[in-house]
């Protein structure tokens, strides 16, 4: 499951292949910065990772594909 602030539980892929999690942001974000939340399960247990970036003025659509931590 991933969060985005400001627009809350986002419809994320993950590619079993690559180990990569993807979702392309649909509308432009507000504030001068984001942070993502990425939880999964791993061995039975939730595991979470976050992080924070920021949006430089007069950027469009910002999309996310983070590197799981193992």
């Amino acid at each position: 499951q991933m969060r985005v602030s400001g627009l809350g539980v986002v419809p994320a892929t993950y590619d079993p292949k690559t180990g990569t999690v993807s979702y392309q942001v649909a509308q432009k974000l507000r504030d001068k910065s984001c942070t993502v939340i990425l939880s999964a399960k791993s061995e039975g247990k939730k595991v979470e990772a976050h992080w924070t970036f920021g949006i430089g003025e007069g950027a469009g659509a910002t999309s996310a594909s983070p590197t799981p931590k193992k």
